[in-house]
């Protein structure tokens, strides 16, 4: 795994990116084209990309949908081109940020260290949430098997008792009707096979309750038909799974921790990216995103509203 990789047809360009973010201890590799960066990609699994808008006969826009297949790796890119349509067409497509050629070194080393940043507090605040959650499920488990094997001891101590006693009652009687006569070992078994029967059903009987040990309380919000359930970060849509980037859970999280209060663009960039370079396109594109999953009608959304020239604000009509 490394830091970035960088895909960029004009070689001096992916040289002097990949030489300069090294002389900063950020581990690279840099590809000329669409198969090998493609390639790449997938073998080296970077924690993020940036990418020439133009790779030769290729386009990076392509290259950046066929990514999206299968990962949310973030993704940067860099172009000559800088009127408004593309860079709402790099957004579109999956992009994370937009630069113009010619850039500064250091505003660019500042975005990926800003992103790198971000995608290490998501995969641990992902690693917490797994380790919560397996140490509730273990801690439920314990508390069953205690359960079990309480209500097992104290159903095999009465059945004890009980199979002493008819074993005692058994041979007296014997003694009483044959005094000389000796119990076969066959009769003795026969005599206590009963009680233990009892036993076993006894304790078959008393497992259910093991299902009533109390299970940690998950944190779950619910709007609509969605379903967040924040101790696993699951997302679902009328039972169905809901694949959000990062960045997409981490802005509807905070917009519905702001419920039915008017949150500026300024705060969101502030509070959610932690990143002034970031540009409003980006957020915009992210809203967009999360109406179009999770929205019944994404262009009249219901839940996710916009305040003109300010801002969004989460209601729950």
């Amino acid at each position: 795994m490394v830091d970035c990789l960088i895909i960029d047809d004009d070689v001096s360009i992916a040289a002097t990116i990949h030489e300069y973010f090294t002389l900063f201890n950020l581990s690279c590799v840099y590809e000329t084209d669409y198969e090998a960066g493609l390639k790449t990609a997938a073998s080296q699994h970077p924690t993020l990309i940036i990418m020439d808008v133009n790779l030769g006969e290729e386009s990076g826009f392509a290259l950046c949908k066929k990514l999206r297949e299968t990962s949310d790796v973030p993704i940067i890119f860099i172009s000559v081109r800088n009127s408004d349509d593309d860079v709402l067409a790099a957004l579109g497509v999956g992009g994370d940020d937009y630069v113009t050629k010619p850039f500064s070194m250091a505003v660019l080393l500042a975005k990926a260290r800003a992103i790198l940043k971000r995608s290490a507090a998501a995969a641990e605040a992902v690693a917490v949430a797994a380790a919560a959650a397996a140490t509730a499920t273990g801690a439920a488990a314990t508390a069953a098997g205690a359960a079990t094997a309480t209500a097992a001891t104290e159903e095999t101590g009465t059945s004890a008792s009980a199979a002493t006693g008819a074993a005692t009652a058994a041979a007296t009687a014997t003694e009483t009707a044959a005094p000389q006569a000796t119990t076969p070992v066959s009769e003795y078994t026969a005599t206590l096979a009963a009680p233990n029967e009892a036993a076993t059903s006894s304790a078959d009987f008393a497992s259910p309750a093991a299902s009533s040990a109390p299970r940690a309380p998950r944190e779950v919000t619910r709007f609509g038909g969605v379903e967040i359930d924040r101790g696993s970060g699951r997302v679902t849509r009328d039972g169905e799974p809901v694949k959000l980037k990062p960045m997409e859970y981490k802005l509807l999280l905070y917009l519905i921790d702001n419920k039915d209060i008017r949150v500026t663009k300024d705060e969101l960039l502030e509070n959610v990216w932690g990143d002034t370079f970031i540009g409003e396109g980006t957020l915009s594109v992210h809203i967009r995103h999360l109406r179009e999953k999770l929205e019944e009608t994404p262009n009249n959304p219901r839940y996710i509203k916009t305040v003109w020239g300010s801002g969004y604000i989460f209601e729950e009509i």
